[in-house]
């Protein structure tokens, strides 16, 4: 399917802008016109654009960043809190201090 770079960064990479989405939708386009299979093409564009979607643990931490306890972060991945709470932290989140 050819993308523009509007529709490829809708659908397939969030993270990508402007001149890189277009570059991106371009070499999919490309590549699926060789004979490359769609979900090879796509993941290859958004490899060599650089800029890769948000993980599942970035999402995480953003929301934490955003006030929310780790039990409901976990809650919204359904997820276990323990799980959401090592996520977040391999992220670089830092605890804050107690309010003793």
């Amino acid at each position: 399917m050819p993308w523009t770079g509007k529709q490829f960064a809708a659908k397939h990479n969030h993270a990508l802008k402007g001149k890189a989405a277009t570059k991106a939708a371009a070499q999919a386009t490309a590549m699926v016109k060789a004979g490359v299979d769609e979900g090879t093409a796509i993941a290859t564009a958004n490899k060599h654009a650089g800029a890769s979607p948000k993980s599942e643990a970035d999402h995480m931490a953003s929301r934490k960043r955003q006030g929310l306890s780790y039990r409901e972060v976990a809650g919204e991945f359904s997820k276990p809190k323990s799980t959401a709470h090592r996520q977040i932290l391999r992220q670089g989140f830092v605890k804050q201090g107690s309010a003793r």
